[in-house]
């Protein structure tokens, strides 16, 4: 497949996500959610007391201007430096992948164009992990 077959195949599905209800778009975030994906992030759930570093006044997880980078918090939440990665998490992934830390309270809503929104259904701190493409040892794009 060409590369231009494959840019319009990822259009034509994101036009479909999109357009889909917004029940269909929606997730829960409960207490027994340990870590979920939205497109090229995973989001773990960590301990209230995992390192963080300064606040930052922002809404965006993710930086970036493309809507790939559009990953969006609403609601009442707190964002934070990342500082350091998930127990568990392998060290070449935590060096190129680390992200954004935050606090959320219930209802909170994670948001995104071309991927499923994440509602809050807890309160707590989570980690953000850029996934990592191993064939460049980069974060991957969404």
């Amino acid at each position: 497949m060409d590369a231009i077959k494959t840019i319009n195949m990822i259009k034509e599905i994101a036009i479909k996500n999109q357009n889909r209800c917004k029940s269909q778009k929606t997730r829960f975030v409960t207490n027994d959610i340990k870590c979920f994906r939205q497109g090229d992030l995973y989001v773990f759930r960590v301990a209230d007391n995992h390192p963080i570093g300064n606040e930052l006044k922002r809404n965006q997880i993710a930086d970036g201007v493309s809507v790939g980078a559009r990953h969006i918090l609403n609601g009442d939440f707190k964002i934070y430096d990342g500082v350091k990665s998930p127990a568990g998490v392998r060290e070449l992934n935590s060096r190129i992948g680390l992200g954004y830390c935050f606090d959320v309270k219930e209802s909170t809503v994670l948001v995104h164009p071309e991927h499923d929104n994440y509602v809050f259904k807890t309160t707590g701190r989570f980690q953000v992990l850029h996934q990592t493409d191993l064939r460049t040892l980069r974060r991957a794009a969404d």
